[in-house]
């Protein structure tokens, strides 16, 4: 009889919502199965839960043991020991529930119409209640009766699950009558919380008496269902860890069960766990101290009655938030952490724990078979790795290890004065560590699939391992297991557990991340050998480590670790840690009772140019929790309290910013009005009697506060083109504004004759000027609003203004503040006196500039400026910081009149400019600033040479022209406007580019060392020009020569310092260093360049850029958990870290951001404010004018040497006319080629890792296909098809009448999946093959063992014949030269695999700590 398979229950009726899934039928069903088994009554009447371990007993390991266990005692353990709990423990394992349902044929009258539910019988296995679900059908639908198995179906909780497999059996009465009986395996969660089988058994099945389900003496019509379960612990119910086996497990931060499980293995080995304690540690930085980390872990592991997090131990390790969602080896792990803990246990008085627990010693040996001689090495070992494909068992794998390897034939060994003899080799071991890793090698690379797979093969591992056959002198050597590491999955991810038997008695536990619970022997270690027909075990479910523990050491290994083992002073860190983690807990559930408010302060509104106060993402975010019930007299105490000032000396105000149909005001907190009552952000301007300027002397401090109004004042400068703020007032509302004129002066220091024009902040129309002065004030404002914003100007520029006042109050920081460029005392000079020809102007991390650096901005293409020499161009010493910020934030400065011109070859900096300047200055107004500084956006002038650069931050105004923009950079970066190239930015999909995607610029007249051999290792970080321009954001030294690619060699200057001091951070550490490096990184990969910018560009800034999306990033924060953390910040505001090894980071500091391409969500008192990052302008140096440069033709071309490993991408400048011959050439002046070669160069056509064609010196570089010439492609990506330049072989040269030259490729079964470096072969008619295989052996420098496994083709354009290995054929040369088309053109293909395969995933990265 057939029935269907495990489902959930049918829809529950409303009534009952929580006791039936409302999901039936819409699940895959993977594990559950359904049988009928026919028993004699007598066997299945009574459970017996000891007949699960009789079939271990019969397994030959498998035997009752008698050990000693860890208290001094005798015990007798097996597998019935873990099934036979006390009915009476919550907390059993296994089970049996029985229901008894009475009155059978009643209730199938009663479903005549709906399904009627019945659920009888009750227990608790694994602390959760188990009950049996019977559903009774219609007669007329299916005449059926469904049997479910329910689990905690009364719960409320929503995250709870808990696996087990269950046998439903329906109980015969009758006496030779037998059992019916379906077995299920599900994951019982909130949805699903009951399992069974609808279809059951059919009524008339159930009612024939000679089935004998039903007695025939009891007039109930009584049916009994039994449910034998057995379950694992549950995850997310209530299971107490601790209480049930003494231990507590480790939470999952998303993918770290591997890291779980080896922890757990580390901590149960006593002796190592006690030398963790035992590591000095009392100094060390609690962000970065992996020993610290790992003790703080051990130490919950074995004092904390909750589960253990780890995010502290990652993050010592210096791992971004991403390496905790990313799957990594259990082994490798294993390996890199004792390693890291055994450098660091040196000089330490545990320095030998690690190696005389772990260490092994294994002989290499090689013995020659006819002659005495032979060859030995003793080696260290820490793990062994075993194979499973081929074996059985752990013996096997021992065997295939030692097995000895006969070296004969062509495989002959060097025995030095004996020559090639035979030999046997092989490795065998002389001592086995006390504690044993065994690594089961259940991951290999499959060549068919060419993936890497997980093997699922049967390999059985004993209880008690013998290992004495295995030793150079066979002495006693039993092992026992101790700990079995299981992986469940495949090789794309899983999930890990691990089985431990602690102290080596048989009594196993299993450790799931945080839940632990016991298990029997055979749960550890039977159903954990994977390959087996059991149904009960999991195909995918295998032992992957295990660890083995000596007999004659265990009780050293595992010796007793006691609180009086650990230093006390460790003990007090951890306690005092536990005890801030207790307060910050009930701070938390406490957290509702509360509200934030944010706290502005005078000082906040200092600095900021913009409208407004503040820009909202540059407030700072000062947070004062108090109690929602709290109003203004309790708060005033609380906020004076935190800001250490008088009660009654401060007033609060709520700040209320500008929205769309109001300018920012303030609106005095109320006496009796609760916070809770407030709606939006409650956000408190703070004004203190102790600000500076606060209350002018009209006020009369006994007057009632109700009759004053508050303002405040920001003072716009024209000649520094700035907007400074000056403090708040308060006058009488009486008073008219002309009672602030004279405060104002005073407060810029301007004349008392000098007079002022006041602007106030307007709805519609931005600002608007303020022209009756002498109407008081309340009738002008209204009383509750307050706090309006008054802007003043100079009306007339007579009168003498102090022109650095809003230089010296920026505040701005790094590269974007112009005026941080220059020092207060040459401000005045610069303004007040004419400059001479002497002069200087400090540029960038104040760099001196010599005047005798000139812009020579000429262009050729601009007749309408010919009048324009280059003798009135003058030192850019000329442009002071004031000037320059003009011209970046406000193109008009210069006058319309030039602009006209300037938008076909740029204004050149003239001796007028200035004069200009400060004429201009007069006829403009703060409606011009308010206006031009809506058009402002912020960019990055960022080198394209240098991949690791981050770039300038710079403010410019989206109107400038391109000769407006390219003055202004070049003022930055202390160069000549004409000597630079711009490139746009593009949107990147790839990886960030590495030596070969960066290229390196060369120019047709400079001259230099050029390129070497090992010069091509070293990524390009520095511009190509040989002229002295290189400002501060570029490398020039005399080793970089023309192409600069010579890296740091012979300069004591890191790249990475070097990216960090350009980026506007001089006085930066390592930690930062690296920081700047990967922003940078990332942004190059975000937004990679793209084409050049021709210097006749007609558009606007604006129309540089591309739109495109960018990704979203998190802010990190000094209190955020992954964040830079206060013990990296010291007294010199910068960071310190661990050096130019810290990782890439997923989060950046706040001002690192803006350097990685990602929109920034950074924090406010307003809210979480999302902003763009700035639109990356890459730059190149030039040697020559970037007109001259514009009229050549730019090649993008590959050189590749002579052992096909040495790379490097090249853009050469060539006529536009020009051949080949001019390009090689070209390239020949910037190469050194080694000695001993040809000295000739070939340009190649590479596609798709062939060699199409050469091309003729004389061949007209125009005829060349603009994809191959200048292929463009995204940053980590390569080309489809490439030029390639190369030296020619000698043997190539000068071939002989028989001789031609062959192109070669590698390819991996298919004649189109070609990879690897493709090159040229020399053949002659007539040769055999063997001769030309040797050639190209030697060439690519390949062992003859795996070369013999090569096997060659000659391929043509559709079709391809692989070339016999027997016979040896000889060479026809007519096959590969007759005339055809150069795509048609037959090759030589050699066939075999790629020679390095990957060693993780898609998905994995290599494991590594960095600190």
């Amino acid at each position: 009889m057939s029935h269907k398979q495990g489902k959930l229950s049918p829809n529950t009726p409303q009534t009952n919502p929580n006791a039936i899934n409302r999901n039936a039928g819409l699940h895959a069903l993977e594990y559950e199965e359904a049988m009928e088994v026919e028993q004699p009554l007598s066997d299945t009447s009574e459970h017996d839960p000891s007949s699960d371990a009789s079939q271990d007993e019969q397994h030959p390991w498998f035997y009752n043991a008698t050990v000693k266990g860890c208290c001094g005692t005798t015990c007798e353990q097996t597998d019935a020991s873990v099934d036979a709990f006390d009915e009476n423990d919550e907390a059993r394992a296994s089970g049996v529930i029985e229901g008894v349902f009475e009155n059978i044929l009643h209730q199938k009258q009663s479903a005549a119409r709906a399904d009627v539910r019945v659920v009888r019988g009750s227990g608790m296995i694994r602390c959760l209640p188990w009950k049996i679900l019977v559903i009774f059908h219609p007669p007329d639908a299916q005449s059926t009766i469904g049997v479910f198995v329910q689990c905690n179906a009364e719960s409320e909780s929503l995250t709870w699950s808990c696996t087990a497999k269950a046998t439903i059996q329906l109980v015969a009465q009758r006496s030779n009558c037998k059992n019916k009986e379906m077995k299920i395996q599900h994951t019982f969660t909130h949805k699903e919380n009951d399992w069974g089988f609808q279809q059951f058994i059919s009524y008339d099945e159930l009612l024939n008496p000679e089935r004998g389900f039903l007695s025939p003496t009891d007039p109930k019509d009584t049916i009994i269902i039994r449910a034998h379960i057995k379950a694992d612990a549950p995850h997310g119910a209530d299971w107490d860890s601790k209480r049930h086996t003494g231990f507590v497990g480790l939470k999952n931060q998303g993918a770290t069960c591997y890291l779980n499980s080896l922890l757990q293995a580390l901590y149960c080995t006593n002796k190592l766990r006690r030398a963790v304690f035992l590591m000095p540690t009392e100094s060390d930085d609690a962000q970065t101290s992996v020993p610290l980390a790992l003790q703080r872990v051990f130490y919950e592991l074995q004092f904390s009655s909750r589960a253990v997090g780890t995010k502290k131990l990652t993050r010592s390790f210096g791992w971004a938030t991403l390496d905790s969602f990313m799957q990594h080896d259990a082994q490798e792990l294993c390996r890199v952490l004792l390693d890291n803990l055994e450098n660091k246990m040196k000089g330490t008085s545990v320095e030998d724990v690690i190696p005389g627990l772990f260490c092994g010693k294994m002989l290499s040996y090689i013995n020659c078979i006819n002659v005495p001689y032979s060859s030995k090495r003793e080696e260290n070992f820490y793990d062994i790795q075993l194979k499973v494909n081929g074996n059985r068992s752990v013996y096997d794998a021992f065997n295939e290890y030692i097995a000895k390897e006969t070296l004969s034939q062509d495989n002959k060994y060097d025995a030095g004065a004996y020559g090639l003899q035979e030999a046997e080799k092989g490795v065998i071991f002389t001592r086995f560590p006390p504690v044993l890793y065994l690594q089961l090698m259940r991951f290999q690379y499959d060549f068919v699939a060419d993936t890497n797979i997980k093997l699922n093969d049967r390999f059985e591992f004993p209880p008690i391992l013998k290992l004495d056959q295995f030793l150079a002198e066979p002495k006693p050597s039993t092992y026992k297991l101790h700990a079995v590491l299981v992986h469940s999955g495949d090789n794309h991810g899983g999930h890990y557990v691990v089985y431990i038997n602690p102290a080596l008695n048989g009594i196993w536990y299993q450790f799931d991340d945080d839940v632990v619970s016991r298990c029997s022997p055979r749960d550890a270690i039977d159903m954990n050998f994977g390959g087996s027909d059991d149904p009960d075990m999991r195909l995918c479910t295998n032992a992957y480590m295990l660890v083995y523990i000596a007999d004659s050491a265990k009780d050293d290994v595992l010796c007793p670790v006691s609180e009086i083992d650990i230093p006390e002073t460790l003990r007090e860190r951890f306690m005092d840690e536990q005890k801030m983690d207790e307060a910050k807990r009930k701070q938390k559930e406490k957290v509702h009772l509360y509200v934030a408010i944010q706290l502005i302060l005078e000082e906040d509104f200092y600095g900021w140019q913009g409208p407004d106060l503040c820009s909202q993402e540059l407030l700072p975010s000062r947070m004062l929790r108090v109690q929602k019930q709290t109003v203004r007299p309790k708060l005033l105490e609380d906020v004076a309290s935190v800001l250490h000032y008088q009660p009654e000396g401060i007033r609060l105000w709520r700040f209320q910013p500008r929205r769309k149909n109001m300018p920012t005001h303030l609106i005095e907190l109320c006496d009796n009005q609760p916070l809770c009552a407030m709606k939006d952000a409650l956000i408190f301007f703070v004004q203190s009697d102790t600000s500076t300027n606060s209350f002018i002397p009209r006020v009369d401090k006994e007057q009632t506060v109700i009759d004053r109004h508050l303002f405040f004042l920001k003072y716009f400068d024209p000649f520094t083109w700035t907007s400074t703020f000056c403090g708040h007032v308060e006058i009488r509302r009486e008073e008219s504004l002309r009672v602030i004129e004279p405060i104002a002066r005073e407060r810029v220091g301007l004349p008392s004759n000098c007079k002022l024009m006041f602007f106030q902040d307007d709805a519609k129309s931005l600002i608007s000027e303020i022209t009756q002065f002498d109407i008081p004030i309340s009738k002008m404002y209204k009383r509750d609003i307050q706090g309006q914003i008054l802007y003043f100007q100079v009306k007339s520029m007579n009168c003498s203004t102090p022109l650095p006042f809003g230089l010296m109050e920026t505040t701005e920081m790094g590269k974007e503040a112009l005026s941080s460029l220059v020092d207060d005392a040459h401000v005045l000079s610069s303004v007040e006196s004419p400059l001479t020809d002497n002069s200087q102007v400090i540029g960038m991390n104040g760099i001196v500039i010599p005047s005798n650096i000139v812009d020579d901005n000429v262009s050729g293409n601009a007749d309408v400026c010919r009048d324009i020499s280059e003798s009135s161009v003058v030192s850019l010493s000329n442009i002071d910081s004031i000037t320059l910020h003009k011209m970046a934030t406000f193109p008009a400065v210069a006058g319309n009149k030039s602009r006209s011109c300037m938008n076909l070859m740029g204004q050149p900096i003239t001796a007028d400019l200035q004069t200009q300047t400060i004429s201009s200055a007069e006829k403009l107004t703060i409606f011009d600033y308010f206006s031009s500084y809506i058009r402002q956006f912020e960019i990055l002038l960022v080198d394209k040479l240098r991949p690791q650069d981050a770039g300038i931050l710079i403010q410019v105004s989206a109107d400038l022209t391109y000769w407006e923009f390219a003055n202004v950079a070049a003022a930055y970066l202390s160069t000549q406007s004409n000597r630079l190239q711009f490139f746009r930015s593009q949107q990147g999909f790839g990886n960030t580019t590495d030596a070969v995607n960066a290229p390196i610029y060369v120019s047709p007249v400079s001259t230099g060392t050029g390129v070497t051999g090992s010069e091509l290792a070293s990524p390009p970080i520095s511009s190509e020009t040989t002229e002295n321009t290189c400002g501060n954001n570029n490398v020039c030294s005399v080793e970089s020569g023309a192409l600069g690619v010579t890296g740091t060699r012979g300069s004591p200057i890191h790249p990475h310092l070097l990216t960090a001091k350009s980026s506007g951070f001089p006085t930066s550490s390592p930690y930062l260093n690296s920081l700047v490096a990967a922003a940078a990184a990332q942004g190059l990969m975000r937004e990679p360049p793209g084409p050049a910018i021709s210097s006749s560009y007609s558009g606007t800034l604006q129309e540089f850029f591309l739109p495109f999306t960018v990704a979203h990033t998190n802010t990190s924060w000094a209190s955020d958990v992954g964040g830079i953390g206060p013990g990296l910040v010291n007294s010199g505001n910068t960071l310190s870290g661990t050096g130019g090894n810290t990782p890439t980071p997923d989060r950046f500091p706040i001002p690192l951001n803006r350097f990685c391409g990602a929109v920034t969500v950074s924090r406010s008192p307003l809210g979480p404010v999302t902003s763009s990052p700035p639109r990356r302008v890459y730059y190149a140096h030039l040697a020559i004018r970037i007109d001259e440069l514009e009229t050549m033709r730019q090649v993008r071309v590959i050189y590749v040497g002579q052992k096909l490993s040495e790379k490097a991408e090249l853009i050469l400048s060539v006529p536009q006319n020009g051949l080949v011959f001019d390009l090689l050439k070209e390239a020949s002046r910037h190469l050194v080629l080694p000695p001993g070669g040809s000295g000739q160069l070939r340009l190649l056509k590479i596609s798709r890792n062939r060699i199409i064609q050469e091309y003729p010196p004389t061949q007209k570089l125009s005829l060349i296909p603009e994809s191959a010439v200048f292929p463009q492609t995204y940053a980590g990506s390569s080309p489809i098809h490439s030029l390639r330049i190369e030296e020619i072989p000698l043997d190539e040269i000068n071939l002989k009448p028989d001789e031609t030259v062959v192109y070669v490729s590698h390819f991996d079964k298919a004649f189109t999946e070609t990879f690897g470096v493709p090159f040229t072969v020399r053949i002659r008619d007539g040769e055999n093959y063997t001769a030309v295989r040797e050639r190209i052996r030697k060439r690519l420098e390949v062992p003859e063992k795996e070369f013999d496994r090569w096997r060659f083709a000659v391929i043509y354009p559709t079709e391809g014949a692989y070339i016999p290995n027997e016979g040896d054929p000889t060479v026809q040369i007519k096959r590969f030269t007759h005339y055809c088309l150069p795509e048609s053109r037959p090759w030589l293909g050699i066939d075999h695999k790629p020679s390095k395969r990957p060693r993780y995933a898609p998905n994995e990265k290599p494991i590594k700590i960095h600190n």
